[in-house]
């Protein structure tokens, strides 16, 4: 009996009448999947507002007094544009006729900000965690090079890999090795042959 997540046999026999179980542990991706999946819909979400509120904006702007106001607002808040005493008070009028709109913009572009460092957060922490199921994943594979006598490869998906099974006996691990659903996990079954088998998770 054998159970690795990287396996190299060069010749596999029977053992007193009995078949060469060989186990393969298979890394549980399913965290990884599930961080993924809320990642690619936590972005989905994010850009799908930010959508939404640059129409608003867009909006807002397609009044071309307004978006004169705009940018005139903002040559006076830079320092580019000084107005005297005298124009201040075609200005307020300016500032109050456009009020309602203004506001509406000022809550608005704060809000695409935030959405945008939400997204650019998040691509980061997807490619993190695409780059970490990639690295659980390598080096998993199988390996005989004769096979000599009745051998049986199969995976087991397994949370803490070796370690999990390092404190039964060997008899436990081979009772629950053996209880598992054959069916799903078994790459080969023969009592000849080789087998080289590379685990691929995509």
């Amino acid at each position: 009996m054998v159970v690795a997540k990287k396996i190299h046999i060069h010749t596999s026999d029977e053992r007193r009448g009995k078949e060469n179980l060989v186990t393969l542990l298979i890394p549980d991706l399913s965290h990884f999947d599930q961080l993924i999946s809320k990642l690619q819909n936590d972005i989905a979400d994010a850009r799908s507002q930010i959508s939404a509120k640059m129409q608003q904006l867009d909006l807002l702007k397609s009044d071309s007094e307004f978006a004169k106001f705009l940018v005139l607002a903002e040559r006076i808040r830079s320092g580019t544009i000084k107005i005297t005493p005298d124009q201040a008070v075609n200005w307020q009028k300016l500032v109050e006729k456009h009020a309602q709109p203004f506001a509406q913009s000022a809550k608005l572009l704060p809000a695409l900000e935030v959405l945008e460092t939400t997204v650019k957060q998040a691509e980061d922490e997807l490619k993190v965690a695409v780059h970490e199921r990639i690295v659980a994943t390598e080096g998993v594979s199988c390996v005989i090079d004769h096979i000599v006598g009745q051998t049986s490869v199969r995976t087991m998906c397994s949370v803490s890999g070796v370690a999990g099974l390092a404190a039964m006996q060997p008899a436990q691990i081979r009772e629950t090795l053996l209880r598992m659903d054959a069916g799903k996990m078994r790459i080969f079954s023969e009592n000849s042959g080789t087998i080289n088998w590379q685990f691929d998770a995509s």
